[in-house]
């Protein structure tokens, strides 16, 4: 495994998440990307996430819906449009 850390350290590389809860995208890295390999990549970010209800079926539709009414409209769940303008322009 170290030999695969270090090829990707010597690679351009960019890492994204998608995921509804924004506030604790970096935690996520933290806790599954080793800290070198996130001091060199081009970019690491959240594009946010979605949470349609209508695509949902059985249990997962009912724990949808349980969290969506406890979401503050600050924390919606949704796509992050300028962190995906800002990834595309780091990869440019």
């Amino acid at each position: 495994m170290i030999s695969n850390i270090e090829t990707l350290k010597s690679k351009k590389v960019a890492y994204f998440i998608c995921c509804g809860f924004n506030e604790n995208w970096k935690s996520y890295y933290e806790q599954n990307i080793p800290k070198d390999l996130l001091d060199t990549a081009i970019i690491y970010d959240t594009l946010g996430g979605e949470m349609d209800i209508q695509k949902q079926k059985g249990f997962d539709k009912f724990i949808t819906k349980m969290v969506s009414k406890n979401i503050e409209k600050d924390k919606e769940i949704k796509i992050l449009n300028e962190n995906i303008d800002r990834f595309i322009r780091a990869l440019s």
